[in-house]
């Protein structure tokens, strides 16, 4: 029963640490959300978020990032998870991701990957 207690009292503790997210999980989220807008802006996820741009940016850089390199990051990330989905095209990755020309999602694939996103995709990467 002792045991039981102590157990308890730890899964408590852990659960107090999940309440809100920290900053850059919810600032990646709200880039996740909005890019397939276009690309997003560092003063509207500020805004969505509720602190000040310059706040952002400074709290991003306590990290090492910068704006650019947060959403740079994310779109690599789903890039990765994308290329995967067969019957999601080429195209509408680069859209989903923020991109208004293929070419640009390619070579920015290119830069990410060492490869085409087809070579990727035919696993040839």
């Amino acid at each position: 029963m002792a045991r039981l207690t102590g157990l308890c009292g730890t899964l408590i503790d852990i659960a107090r640490g999940t309440g809100t997210p920290p900053l850059l999980d919810r600032v990646k989220a709200e880039v996740r959300a909005r890019l397939p807008e276009g690309p997003p802006y560092v003063e509207d996820i500020a805004d969505r978020i509720g602190i000040a741009r310059w706040t952002l940016q400074r709290r991003l850089a306590d990290e090492g990032l910068s704006f650019s390199d947060l959403v740079e990051g994310v779109r690599r990330d789903l890039a990765a998870v994308y290329i995967w989905q067969r019957h999601v095209q080429v195209a509408d990755i680069g859209a989903l991701l923020g991109y208004s020309e293929v070419s640009a999602f390619s070579r920015a694939f290119r830069r990410w990957f060492g490869v085409s996103p087809a070579r990727m995709r035919e696993g040839r990467g």
